[in-house]
C-alpha cells in the first residue's frame, strides 16, 4: 500500500501546476508582444545607429552610434516640430477636460 504525499508535496504540486496554467495564458500574449511590438523596436534602434539607406548593401552600412540623434535634435525644424506637437497636445487634452467637465456640470 503506497503511503498518501504529504500536504508539502501537494502544495508544491499545486504551485506547479498553477504556474504552468498562467504560462500557457500569458503565452499568445507575451509572443504577440515580442512579434509586433519589441522586435520592431529593437530592429529600429539598431538601425538608427547606421548610415543607413534601403538602397544600399549592408556591408556599406557605416557605423555612426548616436550622431544620428544628435544631428535630428540639432535640426531647428524637428525641434520645431517636436514643441509644435507637445504644444498641440497639452492644449488639445486640457481643453478637452474642461469642456467635458463644463458640460457634466450642465447636464447634471
Amino acid at each position: 500500500m503506497k503511503p498518501k504525499p504529504s500536504s508539502r508535496v501537494r502544495q508544491a504540486s499545486y504551485r506547479r501546476h498553477l504556474w504552468v496554467s498562467r504560462l500557457v495564458f500569458l503565452l499568445p500574449g507575451l509572443v504577440y508582444f515580442s512579434v509586433f511590438h519589441f522586435y520592431p523596436v529593437g530592429a529600429s534602434f539598431y538601425l538608427s545607429l547606421y548610415d543607413w539607406s534601403v538602397l544600399t548593401a549592408k556591408a556599406g552600412r557605416p557605423f555612426v552610434g548616436m550622431d544620428n540623434y544628435v544631428n535630428i535634435f540639432r535640426d531647428p525644424v524637428f525641434v520645431k516640430a517636436t514643441l509644435n506637437t507637445i504644444y498641440f497636445t497639452v492644449w488639445t487634452v486640457a481643453g478637452t477636460v474642461f469642456l467635458g467637465l463644463v458640460l457634466a456640470t450642465l447636464f447634471s
